[in-house]
């Protein structure tokens, strides 16, 4: 990957323009942004810092601001906006859409000038509705994920209606990617989902809201028991897990709820499975199809004889 360097930087150095323009055209420098030159062929992930260098005062916005936060490829046109006294909209390079804006602060990830996570999805929501779930799931995990998101929407001068569709369709709140996936496509089945729920003295994963269904995804390593402390997915801790569970889900059926559980697995190999069970329950249907017949004859725990040898359990 080659160097940038700004025209400025070059000339320091001991270039004047007319070696600029005879080591661009013997492509012995490459031009990356007005005012921005590169040691060799300008990559597409180094376009977004050329045109930073040539242009300091924008901040990426938007969709764009969206993938950088989630460290995701940029796609162009990119976004950006320039505060009102330090510029003005135009388009830059071809590539770079930027409007005026106020009081916008940067946050800088991966080497570059964002707006924060809650402007991005705001910014990218009409244009990328699924990156700004994405982004807002990914940004407000855990138990508290639902209470910093409320404070920041508080702290923001305005939030579009069609913004606030978007966080009910968000896996806010999850504790890890295969909640926030699963969670994420109950909603999209016109589920009313809330994450992290604190009943009596336990926590569960999710609640199907309007219909007392607790779910809960549990990771094999988490949740497997063994004897041997030294074990992978064994040992003391587990044990406890495993009748803490228990426990757990007797408290909630006591308490009126139905509770629905499943393994990571399920929602990697069976999420359209998951997703037709749970709207069957809160319909009152039936178990049909695939889930009328034992889990055995079509999981992929049981089908699938990589997943087996993975775990020790055929050989080869």
């Amino acid at each position: 990957m080659g160097e940038l360097k700004t025209r400025r930087e070059l000339v320091a150095a001991g270039w004047n323009a007319r070696g600029i323009a005879a080591a661009v055209r013997d492509k012995k420098l490459f031009q990356a942004a007005q005012g921005v030159y590169c040691t060799a062929p300008v990559r597409r992930d180094q376009r977004l810092r050329a045109i930073v260098l040539g242009h300091p005062s924008i901040i990426f916005s938007g969709v764009t601001a969206a993938e950088i936060h989630l460290g995701k490829k940029h796609t162009f046109p990119a976004d950006a906006v320039v505060e009102r006294s330090r510029g003005r909209s135009r388009t830059l390079e071809g590539m770079v859409e930027v409007r005026q804006a106020q009081n916008v602060a940067a946050e800088i990830v991966d080497g570059l000038p964002v707006v924060s996570v809650l402007r991005a999805a705001i910014g990218a929501h009409e244009r990328a509705p699924h990156l700004a779930r994405e982004l807002l799931a990914e940004s407000y995990p855990g138990k508290t994920g639902e209470a910093r998101l409320a404070e920041d929407l508080a702290a923001h001068p305005r939030i579009p209606k069609t913004f606030r569709a978007i966080i009910a369709g968000s896996a806010v709140g999850g504790d890890s990617k295969t909640e926030r996936r699963i969670f994420q496509d109950l909603r999209a089945a016109g589920l009313k989902i809330r994450q992290n729920v604190q009943l009596g003295p336990y926590r569960y994963d999710g609640e199907v809201l309007g219909h007392r269904t607790l779910i809960e995804i549990d990771s094999y390593t988490h949740h497997a028991v063994g004897t041997d402390p030294g074990e992978s997915g064994g040992g003391v801790e587990n044990a406890r897990t495993f009748v803490q569970d228990r426990w757990k889900q007797n408290y909630a059926v006591c308490r009126g709820y139905r509770v629905l559980r499943y393994s990571a697995t399920c929602v990697d190999e069976h999420s359209d499975l998951i997703v037709e069970q749970v709207l069957g329950l809160v319909r009152g249907e039936e178990p049909s199809g695939r889930q009328a017949s034992g889990v055995w004859e079509w999981h992929e725990t049981f089908t699938s004889a990589r997943w087996l040898r993975e775990r020790g359990g055929w050989g080869e």
